[in-house]
């Protein structure tokens, strides 16, 4: 069985930010016990939230789901067999607006998929770097003993 984290569920700022408001709600829970304790709460949230993918070889089954304080969200779906694993490339815009002016930043991303049969495909990862995914998707292909296809042609 193959268990991992496929992307954060909150922005990277608020995960970062997370820690100093634990620190802070620690702090804030011997004046007023219930702002404290809220913050705490929220903080554990906000850095424990994430989707995950888990694949079962042995009973033919895999999971996307949403991992919240320990609890999972999301339906176990059976397959037959994995064909490959694969990525592309894409395009991702931005757009950055203030009072005066906006501004679009455009990157080009990779996107790593697992295909199994039929049409189902699950999306695992967006990287910004192409040898950061391709490095995911190896270590995952020799658990599945399944080739790695790049389509993004480059």
């Amino acid at each position: 069985m193959l268990d991992f984290r496929t992307a954060y569920y909150f922005p990277w700022t608020m995960i970062i930010i997370s820690p100093f408001l634990v620190l802070f709600g620690g702090v804030l829970i011997v004046e007023q016990i219930y702002l404290g304790v809220l913050l705490v709460v929220t903080s554990l949230l906000f850095l424990t939230t994430h989707y995950r993918f888990k694949i079962d070889e042995k009973r033919k089954e895999y999971r996307e789901y949403l991992w919240i304080l320990g609890f999972k969200h999301g339906k176990t779906i059976a397959y037959e067999k994995v064909i490959s694993l694969y990525f592309t490339k894409s395009r991702m815009k931005q757009t950055i607006n203030s009072r005066v002016s906006s501004m679009t930043v455009s990157n080009e991303v990779y996107n790593g998929f697992i295909q199994f049969d039929g049409d189902k495909k699950v999306h695992l990862f967006t990287k910004g770097k192409k040898q950061k995914l391709v490095d995911c998707l190896i270590s995952i292909s020799k658990f599945l003993k399944t080739e790695v296809k790049d389509l993004s042609g480059s």
